[in-house]
Formats: C-alpha cells, sequence, structure tokens
C-alpha cells in the first residue's frame, strides 16, 4: 500500500505519524551535520501536516504555533530549525524504473539510484513574531513519497518526547523493521551504524566512546519510551568491533502499559527514572562468577552474555536463544541452575551449539 494513502487513512489520529522507509534509512551527507533532535521532530510534524498532498509540486503552509508543540520552542527557534531543515542535505537511494546514461541513451531497465538534495526548498517565513511558514519540500522527497510503498508508523508521543537525536533515529529504524514477521534482527556494519544514527565523522570515533555515549543511551531511552524492545551484541573481528547485530520485538502489555505510563509522566526525572531502571536490570544480570544462570529474561547485556560470545562458534547465534537452550537441556539432566559448576556447563553447552546458518 503507497505511504500516500496510509496517510489519507491515518489523518485523524492524531498520534500516528507516518514515515516513508527511504526517509527513514536516508544518510546524512559526509562532513555535514546529521539533523538535531529539533530538526528531526519537526520533520515529522511536517509530514503529519502535509498528509496526502506531500506529492504535490506546490507551497504548503504551517502556522509558527503549530511547532511549538517542539520542547515548547520559541518563535526565534523554530526559525532555527526551519533553516536547518533547508540546509540539511540527505542521500536516498531509491529505483527507479528507466534511466539515461552518459550518451543520453534510454535505458528501460529498473535501475538503483541516489538522489541528494536539501530537505526543504523555497521556504518563506515572517521576519518578526509568529504567522505562517510556506515551504515546498524538495523534489526528491516528492518522488519518494508519491512512489514509497515501505513505510512505518511512529508513536507522535514517544517522538517528541524523546530527549536523544541518536534515540530518536534509532525508533525510527526500529519502527520501520518491527512488523517484519520473518526477520527479528540484523547485522549492521559500524560504519553504517554510525551514519545511519548521523553521529559526526570526527565524534565517537572509537567503539567505546560511539557505545557508551551513543548507542547504549539511544536504546536505553527508546526502550523505556516505546512500545518495543531494542538489544545488541557487537560483532568482533579479531579484537575489533566491526559491528553488531540489532535486535527487536514487541513489548508484552505489561511493557507497553509502563511505556504509556512513562510517557503520561512530567519529563522532569524522566532520566532519572530510566537510569534507575537499568541500574536494576544490570545487578539482577551481573551475578558473581559462583553465582546462579539466570532462569528467565535476557542475558545479553551481562557476563554470561559474554561466555556465551566467547565460546559460541562463528557465526554465532542468539545469545537469548542459546540461554532458553541451556535452561531447556539443565531442566532435562536436573541440572540445578544456581548449581557449583554451573557456568562450567554454560561454557561446553555454548561451545556445542551450531553455528549461525
Amino acid at each position: 500500500m503507497k505511504m500516500t494513502k496510509i496517510l489519507s487513512d491515518r489523518m485523524d489520529r492524531p498520534d500516528d505519524l507516518v514515515a516513508a522507509g527511504e526517509t527513514i534509512n536516508m544518510l546524512f551527507q559526509r562532513g555535514r551535520r546529521a539533523l538535531s533532535l529539533r530538526g528531526g521532530k519537526a520533520f515529522h510534524l511536517l509530514v503529519k501536516h502535509c498528509a496526502a498532498d506531500l506529492t504535490a509540486d506546490k507551497v504548503h503552509k504551517i502556522a509558527v504555533r503549530d511547532l511549538r508543540e517542539i520542547a515548547n520552542l520559541t518563535d526565534e527557534q523554530i526559525v532555527g530549525v526551519i533553516r536547518e531543515l533547508q540546509q540539511t542535505v540527505v542521500e536516498i537511494t531509491h529505483t527507479v524504473d528507466s534511466w539515461f546514461d552518459n550518451d543520453d541513451n534510454y535505458w528501460p531497465e529498473p535501475k538503483e539510484i541516489v538522489s541528494s538534495g536539501p530537505l526543504l526548498t523555497d521556504v518563506e517565513r515572517p521576519k518578526k513574531g509568529g504567522g505562517i511558514i510556506r515551504f515546498r519540500f524538495s523534489r526528491t522527497l516528492q518522488w519518494v513519497f508519491s512512489k514509497s510503498d515501505h513505510w512505518a508508523v511512529l508513536s507522535r508521543r514517544a517522538v517528541m518526547a524523546f530527549e536523544s537525536r541518536y534515540a530518536l533515529r534509532l525508533f525510527e529504524l526500529v519502527s520501520l523493521r518491527i512488523n517484519l514477521t520473518h526477520k527479528t534482527s540484523e547485522l549492521i556494519e559500524l560504519e553504517e551504524l554510525r551514519k545511519l544514527l548521523g553521529v559526526p565523522e570526527d565524534k565517537l570515533v572509537t567503539w567505546n566512546n560511539f557505545n557508551q555515549a551513543a548507542l547504549k543511551p539511544a536504546i536505553a531511552e527508546v526502550n523505556h519510551l516505546s512500545g518495543f524492545k531494542v538489544g545488541y551484541e557487537p560483532i568482533k573481528h579479531g579484537r575489533s568491533v566491526t559491528g553488531i547485530k540489532l535486535t527487536w520485538k514487541t513489548k508484552d502489555q505489561d511493557g507497553v502499559k509502563a511505556a504509556k505510563r512513562e510517557l503520561d509522566s512530567h519529563s522532569a526525572g524522566r532520566k532519572a527514572r530510566r537510569e534507575d531502571a537499568v541500574e536494576d536490570v544490570t545487578a539482577i544480570a551481573s551475578v558473581p562468577a559462583s553465582g546462579a544462570f539466570p532462569a528467565s529474561g535476557s542475558i545479553a547485556y551481562s557476563r554470561w552474555g559474554d561466555i556465551a560470545r566467547e565460546e559460541m562458534p562463528q557465526p554465532r547465534r542468539d545469545v537469548d536463544l542459546v540461554a532458553n537452550e541451556f535452561r531447556g537441556w539443565a531442566t532435562s539432566k536436573a541440572i540445578p541452575l544456581d548449581g557449583h559448576h554451573i557456568e562450567k556447563a554454560f561454557r561446553a553447552f555454548c561451545r556445542k551449539v551450531e553455528p549461525a546458518r
């Protein structure tokens, strides 16, 4: 189903934001700053505002007051966000039905091409105060909006609640993938992940810095505020991390309710509440060497996950699936998970698992 049809169908659903898959997977121009958190939120609001008119080559209009939803921005800050959208150049990969080569020869076969350009063009705004902003989407975006049948529906409340641009980008990427019935994980090379999240070339250049300052906080925030759960496993070549295995799943009913309660709560203290939750999970998962193997839940971020990744043959299987299999095997052998030799048994079990296919 085309994105324009989805937009039309969901015009009366105020919490639904529809995003084209091509724009979610867009890569920002090398050497340029990626879209800010405010800019990302504003872009979603403009798409929502224009709805089925997205594909029209026309001047759109929006009142300045309609963009104040973004962190209660002043008029001057809103002008700055609009200017940012006009100056942000993105690259979008898409397929055209036909193409002309360098000699202007016509080729009727489909061809994958890269289009680049700003998000907005021909912007007119009041010099001072509020009023109306007039703008056009670039021709590249108009074309994508008209052709896209690859889209995601995002929660407007969650989008507006994010405090990190990396979290917003991750939320967009997972929202595009969460309904894939045949897929719950994806291998992403580290450099591609940095581009998708919009990390500047000269920032967070080491894996540890990127992981601690961008990836982990983004995952924690998405897990705190959204209806799904995200995890990851580093992929190594020798001692170097070259990518990650990103995993996702929809939360159960209790998890969805907890996210809604957080969105209903005041944003003051939200970061502290999130950090408390992360600390609680860490405390449960990180048991001493002689401690029990967890009877349930994820081991991905615990020392048990590290053991599994250390012992399993390459290419490694999902550590949580292996953990579940180990629990079943231990039960069948009447081996207690808090037994004295449980770590030795788990290491031996991991060494014997079949590699991922």
